[in-house]
């Protein structure tokens, strides 16, 4: 739908009346003076798009525009059901997924903690090597090498020593 063009508009300064309410907000009443000038073509276009705007009205409170909505609704709603079947196995699968990756960060930081001597020695990668090590399965330990054990075991060792 086309949109009518003014050639002009004219407007006055808007007229406000400003009411502060107990709680501290504003309520404003504001009164603004135009005058729009158009040719008459465009004004014409204007009243058509005014028409055709009553006639979507009308269609949108018509029964067969109301059941239409209905139907689709319940075809959404019937949609979203069998989605929800999905949706508990699917957040169980993130969720596994989630952990993994934390899972693997952890350990990918313990393995950086074991590379650099320097870190070794911060007291709270110690603390960290410490906390995250009882926090492993075998399954888990396994992932790391024979070396990477012995000075992750040192590590603990060491923080447990210093408690």
């Amino acid at each position: 739908m086309e949109q009518p063009k003014a050639t002009k508009v004219d407007q006055d300064e808007p007229i406000r009346t400003i009411e502060v309410l107990e709680n501290g907000n504003i309520e404003m009443d504001e009164t603004i003076h135009s005058k729009v000038s158009m040719s008459g073509r465009e004004f014409i276009t204007f009243i058509r798009n005014h028409e055709e705007k009553l006639r979507e009205i009308d269609y949108q409170l018509s029964e067969d525009y109301k059941k239409g909505l209905i139907d689709n609704k319940t075809k959404l709603e019937s949609q979203v059901e069998k989605l929800k079947e999905h949706q508990k196995l699917v957040e169980e699968y993130l969720k596994k997924e989630y952990e993994k990756q934390q899972k693997q960060t952890s350990i990918d930081q313990l393995k950086n903690i074991v590379k650099d001597k320097e870190m070794r020695k911060n007291p709270q990668a110690v603390q960290y090597v410490s906390s995250m090590w009882n926090k492993y399965s075998t399954e888990d330990i396994d992932r790391f090498s024979e070396e990477e054990k012995k000075v992750l075991l040192d590590i603990v060792s060491k923080a447990k020593r210093n408690k």
